[in-house]
């Protein structure tokens, strides 16, 4: 983005404060505050998309200009990180509920999707295997060495439980004509959502597509696993907008792939292990309660 000055200067957009906060700048104009942003897409089809379906949970553009919008700002509401997560999977199934539409399989696609997949598990499993070697020759293994030891097992666990998930996915979606789509706001996470006074709204939709269902929960669940109850908030998602057998399995396979990670002795590099054990944790609770309800309901059957 240019310099902040010039835009100002350059739009008249008068301002004797202006704050950061995150990637974005606050504006404090004489009509009032708001929100400058850099343009990294054209945005007006999806908001008339969001319009067209009586989706309004989101902030309109006022300006638009060749290399960044203007946005109103919206002072948020104090509330606890658990209830500000609720609203978000609430408001986030509504969207898709508003937007969901039938698409006709392309094998290809699928194909492609359960190809990538099992790569990159293979991957991960090599990886994996190749970093053990080589920390169980050491004479001596440093803490984060021992951490990542210690819960090594949970690695492959994963990897084989999404390669089941994959391969039941494949052999199910390939007997159906047609899936769900959606469209997803392509970046979910607490700071990409606004709880006002009067308005709760998703912001930065500059990644949003057209899409398969289960991405957004996806997306949600890796970058807030730390700070809320992700396993409670699924259930309170399915609640509202259940996936299907085939979204579920496919779910299950995505999650439960862990992050390729490297080994860094230093303090830093110790949390980065800890919060990568606590992501594999946090799939095994999910998918161990999931699999648990999915056995009473069989056995009913």
């Amino acid at each position: 983005m240019s310099n902040i000055k010039d835009i100002i200067d350059k739009y008249n957009l008068y301002s004797d404060v202006y704050t950061y906060k995150n990637n974005t700048r606050i504006l404090d104009t004489k009509e009032g505050k708001v929100v400058i942003k850099e343009k990294k897409k054209d945005k007006n089809k999806i908001y008339n998309y969001l319009l067209s379906r009586k989706f309004n949970h989101f902030l309109l553009c006022e300006k638009e200009y060749r290399d960044f919008e203007v946005y109103p700002y919206v002072e948020e509401v104090s509330v606890m990180e658990d209830a500000k997560a609720m609203d978000l999977i609430i408001t986030l199934s509504f969207l898709h509920i508003k937007t969901t539409f039938y698409k006709e399989n392309n094998l290809d696609d699928i194909k492609k999707i359960y190809e990538d997949t099992l790569n990159n598990i293979d991957y991960l499993y090599k990886y994996f295997l190749d970093l053990q070697d080589v920390i169980e020759k050491r004479e001596y293994m440093s803490p984060v060495e021992y951490l990542l030891i210690r819960n090594i097992t949970k690695v492959y666990k994963s990897l084989e439980f999404s390669r089941n998930n994959i391969t039941l996915w494949y052999e199910e979606v390939t007997k159906q004509k047609s899936s769900r789509y959606v469209l997803l706001h392509g970046s979910v996470c607490l700071d990409h959502f606004l709880v006002g006074r009067d308005s709760l709204s998703f912001i930065s939709w500059d990644k949003a597509r057209f899409g398969m269902v289960i991405y957004d929960f996806l997306d949600f669940f890796r970058n807030e696993y730390l700070n809320v109850d992700t396993s409670r908030l699924y259930d309170v998602y399915q609640s509202r907008y259940k996936f299907t057998r085939e979204e579920e399995l496919l779910f299950f396979a995505s999650v439960s792939i862990p992050w390729k990670i490297d080994i860094d002795n230093s303090l830093d590099g110790c949390i980065k292990v800890y919060e990568w054990v606590e992501y594999l944790e946090k799939c095994n609770e999910l998918i161990s309660k999931q699999n648990q309800k999915y056995e009473k309901v069989t056995q009913t059957e």
